[in-house]
């Protein structure tokens, strides 16, 4: 497995990371095209990344982060279970592999303390798109960004409680880094199974509005997080 890293240094050393899974899950029943997970967060991360290459200068660090391995090998995350060395009696979980290593890696360089916000799209492209908010996941986070999306006229973004649980900004969460998933799961058949991880997740279901919708609001509420950490370490 390999993660993708860029990076748009700052006029500070503090890092905010936005990340996406790119991996695709392997099914052995059919061809998995993943067009919406993980394809619609990987090309809205690149674009991201490009646009605000062009808006430079920037007060804060940014990292592009593409982990791999979001997904499990086994077909749900919890049919199998990783031997842990460590502690027998609590096996690793089989999914998020890219994440766990990338965060492990902060914490043993000592970078962790200098990452401030971890902001992670997944599942964010659906012509449907309706956006809830995450039950994991950092509350001011997820105030400016939602907040910030209605102020732009989105009214995609609602207040209500998405059930996601663990993801790739979970291993950040558990290290102590402030972090939010913006993920449409329980809406795009994850459920009843109408489209996730099955054969019709294809670029059908996916809408460049609902891309934008969620870049815009990014890229406008990056500003209010750089204020808010910066008034947190004054």
């Amino acid at each position: 497995m390999v993660n993708l890293i860029a990076e748009l240094p700052g006029e500070s050393n503090d890092i905010v990371i936005i990340g996406s899974h790119y991996d695709t899950k392997l099914f052995k029943e059919f061809k998995f095209v993943g067009a919406n997970d993980a394809g619609s967060s990987t090309g809205a991360l690149m674009e991201l990344a490009r646009v605000l290459a062009v808006k430079k200068p920037n007060k804060l660090t940014y990292r592009f982060v593409f982990f791999d391995g979001e997904e499990a090998f086994c077909k749900e995350w919890d049919d199998c279970h990783n031997p842990n060395p460590a502690d027998p009696k609590t096996p690793l979980p089989d999914n998020t592999y890219g994440s766990r290593h990338y965060v492990a890696q902060l914490v043993q360089k000592n970078e962790a303390p200098r990452v401030k916000a971890m902001i992670l799209m997944d599942m964010m492209g659906f012509k449907n798109l309706r956006l809830g908010r995450a039950d994991l996941g950092t509350s001011w986070l997820q105030d400016i960004v939602w907040q910030t999306g209605k102020q732009l006229g989105y009214k995609e973004f609602v207040d209500t409680t998405e059930g996601v649980g663990d993801d790739d900004h979970s291993p950040f969460l558990k290290a102590g880094i402030d972090s939010l998933d913006i993920i449409q799961l329980s809406t795009y058949g994850a459920y009843d199974s109408e489209y996730w991880h099955t054969k019709e997740d294809t670029l059908d279901k996916v809408s460049a509005k609902s891309l934008k919708i969620v870049g815009d609001t990014i890229i406008a509420s990056l500003p209010k997080i750089e204020e808010r950490i910066q008034s947190r370490s004054r």
